[in-house]
């Protein structure tokens, strides 16, 4: 049995290419106004909005936040707020520097799209098919039941596993899936088995972009995604953001200090080459960002077509939230409405979040609203709830709001999930039984290797359970149709697969 994997999730307004004075990549706003120090003047209709950017920002460890809008084709506000470090003060400019985290994944995901739209591939090709040198040591098969629409999609069951190097040669990418990751890597499950985030997934769709250009991940996103956007500010190196020199550095878990909690200095910023693709290290402003989100609502041939549009916001599986209002798509998080104020609103909605060790991103999108905003923070794990609420009151009228779904909790249900569970690979077996209060587990396996398990599970739906495990809380889902034995019992980190029940 490997070790316990303890895994801590870190991890468009057109072109200015037209605008002669602007050289900064950045899209410019519609109609400025000036502010009080000279500037242009703020529209006071995101009045609201700023004094909810200002409430979460001081809620927050971030010393620094960067806000932009887009709304009907057009980046109608672009702000910033605090400091660009966090122990001096730099203002922060709607020009600066960010890590967005996994918001990169859609933009794997498209240039994916791009090479089935030129006929390279198909994204229901085999592993096997698109990267040859994919073979599992530990089963020569696997890597011919695997797709790349698994990958993109979080259902391949491939167990999760970063590179933690940091190493930031361009070749480090196919060097540590090759001789690291296929060597030493298991499946959790069978493909399709259930969705389960997973990063692997997109750094081996970074793996298979690069065969196919002959270019490092990092310069074929240049080429095909940044540049055709207007995207010129957008870094997947950190020696460019450095080069550029006006970016964000906070407070978050400290590479050079044992993850340590703290201010952080851009030397200690992880820069790992294999793990660019799911977005370890992307660089970009919430301006820029809304050039995709330009893309994403408004098309550009040039880039991706509308079909290869559609197939990235189609949803392909549930993410098995409860209430069950969320899927997924390709790199993009589909939701069925959103909470405004606390209020649920029926509305579809893309969007997908982002963290990496010192930065939260947050990217939503309003497709039957032609709405977006970016919001970019210089902490891990903040919470900007009040302001993405706040933007989409500024902007959008969405109407009276709805009955938000309630969790789905039928106790019954509770019978279904008791058995045992075995992952081969990694935590050992896992034991559920009923208890008069709802589930408890038995980890045996990890409690041999003198790991603290909290018998008793917390209760979030029929199907969420919360276990502690060595003082931390895992969420553990099972995976089944109700009235019959759950086939799995999964959690990011780890996946159990139900033994056969005998008589």
């Amino acid at each position: 049995m490997h070790r316990f994997i303890l895994l801590m999730v870190a991890m468009g307004c057109g072109s200015t290419k037209d605008d002669p004075d602007n050289d900064t990549g950045e899209t410019p706003l519609v109609e400025p106004d000036e502010d009080a120090d000279g500037g242009p003047p703020l529209d006071p209709l995101f009045d609201g909005l700023r004094t909810a950017i200002r409430a979460d920002l001081a809620a927050s460890a971030a010393p620094g936040v960067s806000v932009a809008i887009h709304s009907d084709g057009a980046i109608v506000f672009a702000e910033a707020f605090g400091s660009a470090r966090p122990d001096e003060d730099v203002p922060v400019t709607p020009t600066t520097l960010f890590h967005i985290g996994s918001t990169t994944k859609m933009l794997t995901a498209m240039a994916l799209l791009q090479e089935q739209e030129d006929g390279v591939l198909s994204l229901d090709d085999s592993l096997a098919e698109a990267y040859p040198a994919s073979e599992f040591a530990l089963n020569a098969d696997w890597n011919d039941q695997i797709t790349l629409h698994h990958l993109l999609t979080h259902t391949s069951g491939l167990a999760e596993w970063y590179d933690d190097t940091a190493n930031t040669n361009d070749s480090f990418l196919r060097y540590w899936h090759e001789n690291v990751y296929f060597e030493y890597a298991w499946l959790m499950a069978p493909p399709d088995s259930f969705w389960n985030y997973n990063n692997t997934g997109f750094t081996i769709a970074g793996l298979v972009l690069e065969s196919l250009n002959d270019e490092r991940y990092p310069d074929l996103m240049r080429n095909r995604i940044f540049d055709p956007l207007g995207m010129s500010r957008t870094f997947l190196r950190k020696s460019e953001a450095e080069s550029d020199g006006d970016f964000a550095v906070g407070v978050g878990y400290n590479p050079a200090n044992a993850y340590a909690w703290g201010p952080l200095t851009f030397d200690a910023l992880e820069d790992s080459s294999a793990g660019r693709p799911s977005g370890a290290g992307t660089w970009s402003t919430p301006s820029q960002m809304m050039a995709v989100a330009d893309l994403l609502l408004n098309g550009n041939d040039s880039v991706l077509s509308d079909d290869s549009i559609d197939a990235l916001t189609a949803r392909y599986s549930s993410t098995h939230a409860s209430p069950d209002y969320q899927g997924y798509g390709y790199g993009m998080m589909l939701q069925d409405g959103l909470l405004v104020d606390g209020q649920w609103q029926e509305t579809p909605v893309w969007h997908h979040g982002g963290l990496t060790w010192g930065y939260t991103s947050d990217f939503w999108v309003l497709p039957e609203h032609n709405f977006a905003v970016s919001i970019l923070t210089s902490s891990y794990g903040t919470d900007f709830s009040r302001s993405v609420s706040a933007a989409v009151k500024a902007v959008v009228d969405l109407g009276d709001a709805e009955v938000m779904p309630s969790a789905d909790y039928d106790e019954s249900r509770l019978d279904d999930h008791v058995g045992t569970y075995v992952d081969a690979n990694n935590v050992g077996t896992i034991t559920i039984a009923r208890t008069a209060s709802g589930l408890s587990i038995d980890m045996p396996d990890l409690e041999a290797l003198e790991m603290s398990i909290d018998e008793n599970l917390s209760t979030w739906s029929d199907t969420i359970f919360l276990a502690t495990i060595d003082g931390s809380v895992y969420d553990l889902t099972f995976i089944g149709m109700p009235g019959e034995p759950s086939g799995f019992v999964k959690n990011r980190a780890f996946a159990g697969t139900r033994e056969p029940i005998t008589d």
